[in-house]
């Protein structure tokens, strides 16, 4: 058998709760992101390890298209009696959305292999026209 010593364990995670913060705070969304040019598409590659297929999201709506992302995660220990000695849950999203005005959205593609996310975008052809001039005033 063992003992239970309590402790505090807000003193002891501090510090990696302030990382946390600081990053939630300047922007840091969860998970990074590539996107490359290839002449008629783009690539948008997103890398979410750890995660299934079933924990992630792809939403188009209007000219944007928002990727989301939810992790939970649940440990359980039991002694033989079935009585709980540790119990940890966890949850967490991560969003990030993008302006695909000049994307074809009826012809994106995604996949998702190896906690990587590819989404084919294919870029909208220029439209033919007159450029136009702006008057510049005095």
């Amino acid at each position: 058998m063992f003992e239970l010593t309590p402790w505090n364990q807000s003193n002891v995670f501090t510090p990696l709760r302030e990382i946390e913060s600081f990053f939630n705070s300047s922007g840091f969304s969860g998970f990074r992101t590539e996107i490359s040019d290839h002449k008629e598409y783009y690539l948008l590659e997103a890398h979410l390890p750890g995660m299934r297929k079933e924990d992630i999201s792809v939403r188009i709506n209007q000219n944007y298209m928002t990727i989301q992302a939810r992790r939970q995660v649940e440990r359980t220990q039991t002694n033989q009696q079935e009585q709980y000695l540790y119990q940890e849950r966890h949850s967490r999203s991560y969003s990030r959305s993008f302006d695909i005005s000049a994307i074809q959205s009826d012809r994106i593609k995604a996949s998702f292999e190896n906690g990587r996310l590819s989404i084919i975008l294919p870029k909208k052809e220029p439209a033919p026209g007159t450029p136009e001039w702006l008057e510049i005033q005095s």
